[in-house]
């Protein structure tokens, strides 16, 4: 079977009629779950089962609803950077990479400071130094 992106439009319109038909499958099956919970007493075992369900089934629609996104994701087509615009990420991640050694090195200072000022004996208010 070709890659979505490969299909021409025809294929790729039922390949998004399949899963729009799942999801609608699955939604609907959720609703009749829904639907038996308001009219039939339940004990609180089969009110747990049609919950665990109930949450199963939006899984699986959210699993089928990502599937569909990235499909089309996959038909869009991403160029490769220039060479100017690869020169300014490289910047932009070396800027990163200082500030974050910047960063782990104020914390280690920090710490010092806290550990340094945690071991100092506690002077009564009228003690000189």
């Amino acid at each position: 079977m070709p890659l979505f992106s490969e299909m021409d439009e025809e294929a790729q319109a039922r390949v998004r009629e399949r899963y729009t038909h799942r999801i609608l499958a699955l939604v609907q099956g959720m609703a009749k779950l829904r639907e038996r919970r308001k009219k039939v007493v339940l004990t609180s075992l089969e009110d747990l089962e049609i919950g665990v369900g109930l949450l199963r089934l939006q899984a699986e629609v959210d699993d089928l609803l990502d599937e569909e996104a990235a499909l089309e994701l996959s038909t869009k087509s991403i160029r490769a950077p220039s060479d100017e615009e690869l020169v300014s990420m490289r910047e932009a991640v070396k800027a990163i990479h200082e500030l974050n050694a910047k960063s782990r090195e104020a914390s280690a200072i920090i710490a010092a400071v806290v550990e340094v000022a945690g071991s100092l004996r506690k002077r009564s208010p009228g003690a000189r130094a």
